[in-house]
């Protein structure tokens, strides 16, 4: 008798993996009623479980007379919820920990700065899963932030089994929109600000005219060589400024 082993979805849609014991000669009749059985390596003896499969649920009898077969069958462990707080923040406190970081693209595309505390002796191994992993610089312990990733996102624990990696993820902080109504428009209404212009070209070479309130004081600091106190121009000129 040899391991085999097969991973399908239940009449419900619910996965399993089952395994069993089963003569090599009668291969071929029960992979007909089963697409995906599969001989199991000599050095694996525990197919379901290698595959991530570690809950047992059953065992019941598949098919019926001469053509029957009695298997275990098991479920993927169920997900944890995930943690609501960051794990990694700051120094990595327990003794041989380091702290690593990767930034890569989610499935959607979205950006994130991941970091977590990792045995050093470890990074080979999960390396090989994220091209992008990087040990933090000394005295270094916020990488995500110093980067720009200020935004706490969540705390998810990715790959299974004995490969697998707690981390924090951090997003790039949300881009104000720039505002969608006029400022300026007509007389200063606070105190001691007056009304000053500029018109210059854009970096497109687009002529604007921009308006801005500021007190006398400050309006010489304003970032532009072109600005200009308001008052009645028959023929303003146009200067190449980038503002």
């Amino acid at each position: 008798m040899k391991k085999y082993w097969s991973i399908a979805k239940s009449l419900l849609g619910t996965k399993h993996c089952g395994e069993s014991c089963m003569n090599p000669k009668d291969y071929k009749l029960y992979h007909f009623f089963e697409a995906n059985l599969t001989l199991s390596k000599e050095s694996n003896q525990y197919p379901c479980k290698s595959f991530g499969y570690t809950k047992y649920d059953s065992t019941p009898t598949h098919g019926f007379g001469p053509v029957k077969m009695t298997l275990d069958l098991y479920d993927l462990p169920k997900v944890e919820a995930e943690p609501t707080t960051p794990c990694c923040q700051g120094k990595c406190k327990e003794p041989g920990m380091e702290k690593y970081w990767s930034i890569a693209k989610s499935l959607f595309g979205t950006p994130h700065c991941g970091e977590s505390c990792m045995n050093p002796k470890d990074y080979k191994l999960y390396h090989f899963f994220e091209a992008n992993l990087t040990k933090s610089e000394l005295g270094e312990y916020s990488p995500c932030v110093s980067f720009g990733y200020t935004k706490y996102d969540s705390t998810p624990t990715h790959g299974f089994g004995p490969v697998k990696m707690t981390l924090d993820l951090y997003d790039l902080p949300k881009v104000e929109a720039e505002p969608t109504t006029p400022c300026c428009q007509g007389k200063c209404k606070e105190p001691g600000m007056e009304k000053y212009w500029s018109i210059a070209k854009s970096m497109f070479g687009t002529p604007h005219c921009g308006e801005k309130a500021a007190s006398t004081t400050t309006a010489v600091v304003l970032p532009t060589s072109n600005c200009i106190k308001s008052k009645i121009l028959p023929n303003p000129p146009v200067f190449n400024s980038l503002w």
